[in-house]
């Protein structure tokens, strides 16, 4: 059975990762895996999420399976968040993480358009790529990112997206660009919101590290700009660094689609992507997820 297979070469990320493993020097730094570690190289459990776990302890009365979806409440918890207090026509589900939600996403869009090119920045996060490929679109590259003048290639950038052609989907960074930490300024996300509209792009958002760059609203600022542009767009989220939850693989995939008869076709498809994909996605940090933020609101 086995005998056709290849072997593949490393991930370039997880072979930085297990590089570091391997060095038993005791000043080496680990700049592969993104985790917050303390002075003395430890991730510790926030407070907050020790809290929630002591919260759900004494109330949760049962570990039977949500459904594909997920833990709807969580999601809706987190949606004002995302959007804002008033936005309007965006539904969406929990997934395994912020990978999860990317990968569901390109699911969607492949099947809503098998020709699907998507145009990533270069560099970006090194499973990107692979994610899309996986789903069968087909990847474009524009340059973002000059790593010897450390600046933002917005002209080249702009140039590039110029000759996307209408219903490409473009991915963006919502902030806290990884991996470079170098984020488009206000004036260049309007003119980004301007350049999908007038394109006719579909923006995809990959929103990891709300409230760690500049604070939550912030953060969103300019990712709010393009979605106001369009009326179309997703958003893949993730909780695992804002809230630390990183092994717990607690995301969420939003759909923004301002045709309310749309919904319902959207919400089909992502049950039963999801229910193939992972079932049922993992509980345990959604709900934690969900826990602090109603305890947040009432303060």
């Amino acid at each position: 059975m086995f005998e056709t297979l290849k072997t593949l070469p490393p991930d370039s990320l997880l072979a930085l990762i297990k590089a570091y493993q391997g060095d038993r020097r005791a000043g080496r730094l680990d700049l592969g895996v993104g985790v917050y570690r303390d002075e003395a190289g430890s991730t510790p459990i926030m407070q907050a999420v020790k809290s929630a776990e002591r919260i759900l302890m004494e109330t949760q009365d049962t570990k039977a399976y949500l459904g594909p979806e997920g833990d709807m409440r969580f999601v809706a918890a987190l949606q004002p968040f995302v959007f804002g207090a008033n936005a309007s026509g965006v539904t969406g589900l929990q997934t395994p993480g912020g990978s999860g939600a990317l990968r569901l996403g390109a699911e969607l869009l492949a099947a809503a358009r098998p020709d699907l090119r998507v145009w990533l920045g270069a560099p970006t996060w090194p499973n990107h790529a692979p994610v899309f490929q996986a789903a069968g679109t087909t990847i474009r590259w524009y340059r973002y990112f000059d790593p010897a003048t450390q600046t933002v290639l917005f002209d080249e950038m702009m140039t590039s997206l110029s000759r996307a052609e209408p219903g490409d989907v473009v991915l963006l960074h919502g902030c806290c660009h990884n991996p470079t930490g170098a984020d488009l300024d206000p004036g260049q996300w309007s003119e980004v919101a301007k350049l999908v509209a007038k394109r006719c792009l579909f923006p995809f958002i990959d929103l990891a590290y709300q409230g760690l760059g500049r604070s939550l609203d912030e953060d969103v600022s300019g990712m709010r700009l393009v979605l106001d542009a369009v009326d179309e767009a997703l958003v893949a989220y993730s909780c695992d660094k804002n809230f630390g939850l990183y092994r717990d693989r607690v995301g969420a995939l939003f759909v923004l689609a301002r045709n309310s008869t749309q919904v319902t076709a959207i919400d089909s498809h992502l049950v039963n992507l999801a229910r193939v994909s992972w079932s049922m996605p993992p509980d345990h940090g959604a709900a934690l997820t969900r826990t602090i933020l109603a305890r947040s609101r009432r303060s």
